[in-house]
């Protein structure tokens, strides 16, 4: 920013990811001022291996550059793509910037679970079709309904009909998210703050935040953003509980013999799911692939060519031969959850509230509904005349995320346990759960439902 900042925002965003400029873009849209605090951080070291085989091991403070900046290094071959929920599309709707990233949108209409742990009792492999599903309309209209000025139960009760999915998520390329986000900031003229906050004083009032320069800004209310490591949330004193696993997560994208139709597989193994995501390009996913820190060595170690045998192996060539066309990316797997979402003139949303292994796509998906939640709480408080940061309207935040958080966060942590578990009596049970899933229609529904909106 230019010289002197001004003195007061209503709401500082600490973190520039998609979770926390997606709501810079919605508070400042329903009326309030927004300042996006984003700090210049180191940009994170490669460590080179052979050819394209290197990884980029994030460090705690590069991890802090993409989840903060929401930037990442450049590489022309870097076409990764994030799965949003159609549950949560509506909130790049509320942003405006949905209809501009549907060009590059690939849909996910069917999932296919592939039980590959080779354990007592195999699971039935499973698919889920986004047809076969009825949905209630109205959950997917969160957009309209911010700019109606019908109350909820009336919103509802008009779009109260169910419709058929053509798709559960669309899978949209990082680049152009990103890049459409920003242009949106600046288009808004939302102020964004390049400094590094040094102390947060809080008092009855307001936020004081002092920037390593000097300069200084008061706010009604922090929202953190800025990702696991969150400095906001430790300034909150907001504790959280930490379970390191010895899982990585391998991101890579693959180019692949046969079309992908649109389609998702995930392999369950022993050291946890291989997932091919579809894209745009009909021969072209976007992998993860989760491996315990042996194996994840092994793999570093080989060359091009013997790294795509073992992929091949490992997926069982489901969509033919696959060569990996981008480097590796990775990162350590850990479940965390903040005790609250609220507190000290602090909200928390996406990984600064909560993060577990990449598994069903839930974890941006769950930030989104983070600050769907926070926009409606901030938006009703702000009509009421009430201060947007006292501790009465942050436990009401707070409250109303507790159940999602914690159920999807625990439905990831047991499924991730029930793969590298060696107890026989667990593996029977995740085989029962899923032959269920398969068998029962209404349960089927629920689940689904579950992951697409959270309800």
């Amino acid at each position: 920013m230019k010289n002197k900042l001004p003195q007061h925002f209503d709401i500082a965003i600490m973190g520039a990811g998609v979770v926390g400029l997606c709501a810079a873009i919605l508070l400042h849209k329903a009326g309030f001022k927004i300042a996006i605090i984003n700090p210049p951080l180191p940009l994170p070291k490669k460590v080179g291996v052979r050819g394209q085989n290197k990884i980029e091991n994030h460090s705690s403070v590069a991890s802090r550059h993409l989840l903060l900046q929401g930037e990442k290094e450049e590489n022309e071959n870097d076409n990764r793509a994030i799965a949003i929920m159609e549950g949560q599309w509506c909130v790049l709707e509320a942003c405006e910037i949905a209809d501009k990233l549907l060009p590059f949108a690939a849909p996910l209409e069917h999932l296919v679970l592939i039980d590959d742990t080779r354990r007592i009792l195999p699971s039935p492999t499973t698919q889920f079709s986004a047809e076969e599903l009825d949905y209630p309309t109205h959950k997917m209209r969160w957009h309209e309904r911010m700019r109606s000025a019908k109350h909820e139960e009336e919103f509802e009760r008009e779009f109260s009909n169910s419709s058929k999915l053509n798709q559960y998520a669309r899978n949209v390329p990082i680049t152009k998210l990103f890049e459409q986000l920003h242009a949106s900031v600046k288009k808004l003229k939302i102020h964004n703050i390049k400094k590094k906050p040094q102390v947060i004083v809080k008092n009855d009032f307001n936020s004081k935040i002092t920037f390593e320069d000097g300069a200084h800004i008061t706010t009604n209310l922090v929202v953190a953003s800025d990702g696991k490591h969150s400095i906001a949330r430790i300034l909150a004193d907001i504790s959280q509980s930490v379970e390191k696993l010895p899982q990585t997560a391998l991101s890579f994208t693959v180019h692949h013999e046969l079309p992908h139709n649109n389609t998702s597989y995930e392999f369950h193994t022993r050291t946890g799911p291989i997932t091919f995501v579809p894209i745009l390009n009909p021969h072209q996913c976007n992998c993860i692939w989760t491996v315990d820190v042996d194996l994840k060595q092994e793999l570093l170690a080989l060359s091009d060519v013997d790294f795509n045998a073992k992929f091949n192996e490992v997926s069982h060539q489901i969509l033919g031969d696959n060569e990996r066309i981008c480097p590796i990316n990775s990162w350590p797997l850990q479940i965390a959850r903040a005790s609250v979402f609220g507190k000290n003139r602090t909200a928390l949303v996406g990984d600064a509230a909560h993060s577990f292994p990449p598994i069903g796509a839930q974890g941006l998906n769950l930030g989104l509904r983070d600050v769907r939640t926070l926009v409606d709480i901030l938006v009703e408080a702000q009509n009421l005349g009430q201060d947007i940061g006292s501790g009465t309207v942050l436990n009401i935040y707070s409250n109303a995320r507790q159940s999602d958080i914690f159920s999807v966060v625990s439905a990831v942590k047991m499924l991730n346990f029930s793969l590298v578990s060696n107890n026989p009596l667990t593996h029977i049970s995740r085989s029962m759960g899923l032959l269920a899933l398969k068998t029962l229609p209404f349960l089927r529904n629920k689940v689904v439902e579950k992951g697409l909106m959270g309800v």
